[in-house]
């Protein structure tokens, strides 16, 4: 887990606690799952309905969240030692498998949401991060030429999750686009993990944008309703 500030009051807001991000790119020396987090924090903390809990790490803590989120390490080193018990029962009911509508054991949520009187447990994750292209054209001076110009993506995964119950109550996939293309930046080479910094903190920093705006509408049309108050 992170440690966060407190952004506005419990009572009559929605609670939520935000678990560590994983990062499923090949870049993980960059820690976009770090950088994501702390966006997705800013940004939900400038929502007037959402209360974000301050918590201390502590070892239970810890423990739980890994029984939660079983990382790619974990499942790796299972397969290497033949572990089948471990892949049928953890990974099955791991954070990272899980869709909306799906549930996780809540005994664990529940201690999490308990410790730290939230309603809602936030997970996340980068899925990719690298090059995409898009027609340009302005670069087009004959016909019958296309000239693409490729920019740095990041592709995330939010759940929401009922701490509760323990069911994921709302997932997003998105994905955003450095406001430059790769033209533009110095010294990009993907592929071997160096990436131009400002076109890689302006993906993440997209990506979180587009999934609030996703969170805010959801909720403006009701097809998400989140309880408010203290944990229960």
């Amino acid at each position: 887990m992170v440690i966060l500030p407190v952004c506005g009051n419990a009572t009559g807001h929605i609670s939520v606690v935000f678990l560590t991000f994983n990062d499923n790119t090949e870049y993980k020396q960059l820690k976009a799952h770090e950088i994501l987090s702390e966006y997705m924090l800013s940004r939900i903390c400038e929502l007037s309905d959402f209360y974000v809990i301050e918590h201390s790490v502590d070892i239970e803590s810890f423990e739980i969240e890994k029984r939660l989120n079983v990382d790619n390490d974990s499942i790796k080193e299972a397969k290497e030692k033949d572990d089948f018990e471990f892949l049928m029962t953890a990974h099955d009911n791991s954070i990272h498998k899980k869709q909306a509508g799906h549930f996780l054991p809540n005994e664990l949520t529940r201690t999490i949401g308990t410790k730290y009187n939230a309603n809602y447990i936030l997970q996340g994750s980068v899925e990719y991060l690298g090059a995409d292209v898009e027609i340009d054209t302005s670069l087009v001076p004959v016909i019958g030429v296309v000239k693409k110009k490729p920019y740095l993506v990041a592709v995330a995964f939010i759940r929401l999750i009922d701490a509760f119950t323990g069911q994921v109550v709302w997932t997003c996939q998105t994905y955003g686009k450095a406001k430059d293309h790769l033209y533009s930046g110095k010294g990009i080479r993907l592929g071997t993990g160096e990436l131009n910094s400002q076109l890689f903190y302006d993906a993440i920093d997209k990506t979180s944008e587009e999934i609030v705006k996703l969170l805010q509408k959801d909720l403006k049309k009701g097809r998400l309703v989140l309880k408010k108050g203290e944990f229960k």
